[in-house]
């Protein structure tokens, strides 16, 4: 089965919009269709920005807390990675380094930092592309 780090990004959007490609790639883990692999770190992360005033009129306090234990759930939680990788933007080195020590086949996300970096570690598909690569599967 492949195993697959999905960014927070990635698992935001899916929490806001179930229908979008993020919502199908959430739902392919679900459906155990890949190994989806997530830290402590994302966990954190997903639950805080989920929780950011922003979307206070999208989600409830809980579905939030159900839509994080879901994820909790169906993933394989690792430790967070102790060596960085290094890209461009320093908030996504522990994605790239979580990708590479969990030997993830890919890393999904909607960010063009990593969409566009080049020479790393991991393949760093986009939501549409990975629907597609499973679809096609």
């Amino acid at each position: 089965m492949r195993r697959v780090v999905v960014d927070t990004n990635v698992l935001v959007s899916a929490a806001l919009n179930p229908a979008s490609a993020p919502g199908r790639v959430v739902r392919a883990a679900f459906m155990q269709q890949f190994e989806l692999v997530v830290s402590p770190r994302l966990i954190e992360e997903l639950s805080a920005v989920l929780r950011r005033p922003k979307f206070a009129g999208i989600l409830t306090a809980n579905q939030i807390v159900a839509f994080v234990e879901a994820i909790e759930e169906v993933a394989l939680m690792m430790d967070d990675p102790e060596e960085l990788a290094r890209v461009r933007d320093p908030n996504d080195d522990y994605l790239v380094a979580l990708s590479t020590a969990s030997l993830a086949d890919a890393l999904v996300s909607g960010d063009s930092d990593l969409l566009d970096a080049e020479g790393l570690p991991t393949r760093v598909l986009s939501p549409r592309v990975f629907v597609e690569e499973l679809r096609d599967r």
